[in-house]
């Protein structure tokens, strides 16, 4: 009977435990609109906690020919920095990147989105969607 009861809690306890590293939060982060100028823009986002990035994307009002960039700034220091995504001319009113391979932030890291000078003048947001780990 003791064998029973204490198999049972093993695996009760083994379940909970999986129950809880796999359960995440939904987060969504946005700029709001910008409008664009002559001055390259960057965005960060700081992480106070460990999450994941699923996407990125940036909406324009009009199509433009604008660079992006999306890296991350770690707080382990310049050498852990990394590029994840690059565009030198985005020319459409959509921009969209979403990793192939995870993406898990730590406290202290941030995500870091610039967009430099095309044209000028268009109004944008940037998008970023993840979940809270």
């Amino acid at each position: 009977m003791k064998l029973k009861f204490l198999l049972f809690l093993i695996l009760a306890l083994t379940c909970n435990t999986a129950f809880a590293q796999s359960f995440t939060r939904p987060f969504e982060e946005s700029t709001g609109s910008n409008v664009h100028t002559t001055n390259t823009f960057t965005w960060t986002s700081e992480t106070f906690g460990k999450r994941e990035i699923n996407s990125v994307g940036i909406h324009f009002s009009a199509e433009t020919n604008e660079a992006v960039k999306v890296y991350l700034d770690s707080n382990l220091g310049a050498t852990f920095d990394t590029v994840y995504a690059t565009s030198d001319s985005v020319a459409l009113t959509d921009w969209y990147w979403q990793p192939d391979n995870d993406v898990i932030l730590e406290a202290g890291d941030n995500i870091r989105v610039t967009v430099d000078p095309g044209s000028g003048g268009e109004a944008f947001t940037i998008i970023l969607k993840g979940e809270y780990r």
